[in-house]
């Protein structure tokens, strides 16, 4: 629904959708406030589970950026083609389930899967029409070895470019590699035509990470998404 629907269009709406399934959870901006108060007189109430923030910041300057240099012993570049394999590599190790159940303090079996990333899900990823290779960066150490990697996906008719996914590898942490990454794909983008940047980092407490990482590229808080739900 869009903020500019009238309070009778929401509620057509949510009693259209509460007939069809009685219990639902739907995702909204809290900023959307005749949402919020149409859900909640209608039963909904709001999730205490993670919620989300977008981010935001402009491209015309990005002079501060220069605050955030490649470390030593680093080179950051936009991936090869011959990387392929190793670029697959380098984001499983970064999202491994076991350092994901890690980093949010969940209980670890040691029975946990590996990665499920695969080559052929990055063919996937790399044959869709908006991937550009030359936002595909990756952090290359004095070894020759990949030890980040960030993704940004420009949308030409916004002049937007959108961080997806983003990680550094467990050994490689704690150097300003991702911030210095990020970097380098604004620069990269605006050059592309991009204005502004966007990110829907979790906004909780329960994994704060990814968000102060933004947050260190002076992109601001825009909006909060966030769960309702009825069980009714």
């Amino acid at each position: 629904m869009s903020p500019q629907s009238t309070p009778a269009q929401m509620a057509d709406a949510i009693n259209e959708l509460l007939h069809a399934t009685p219990r639902v959870t739907v995702e909204v901006s809290r900023q959307h406030t005749g949402l919020v108060d149409a859900l909640t007189a209608h039963g909904f109430r709001e999730s205490h589970g993670p919620w989300y923030a977008q981010l935001w910041r402009d491209l015309t300057d990005l002079s501060d950026l220069a605050a955030h240099p490649v470390p030593d012993g680093y080179s950051i570049r936009p991936v090869r083609a011959d990387e392929f394999v190793a670029r697959v590599e380098v984001h499983r190790r970064c999202w491994d389930p076991v350092r994901i159940k890690r980093m949010l303090n969940l209980p670890v079996t040691g029975d946990e899967a590996g990665s499920s990333y695969s080559v052929d899900k990055h063919r996937a990823v790399t044959a869709t029409p908006v991937y550009r290779g030359d936002l595909d960066m990756v952090a290359v150490a004095a070894d020759g070895s990949l030890s980040a990697f960030g993704l940004g996906w420009l949308d030409a008719e916004s002049g937007s470019v959108l961080f997806e996914p983003v990680g550094t590898a467990p050994d490689h942490t704690e150097r300003g590699l991702a911030r210095a990454l990020c970097a380098e794909i604004l620069r990269a983008a605006r050059d592309l035509g991009a204005t502004q940047a966007v990110v829907g980092p979790r906004g909780d407490d329960g994994y704060p990470v990814p968000r102060r990482l933004y947050e260190g590229l002076r992109m601001c808080e825009v909006a909060q998404f966030v769960c309702f739900t009825t069980s009714s």
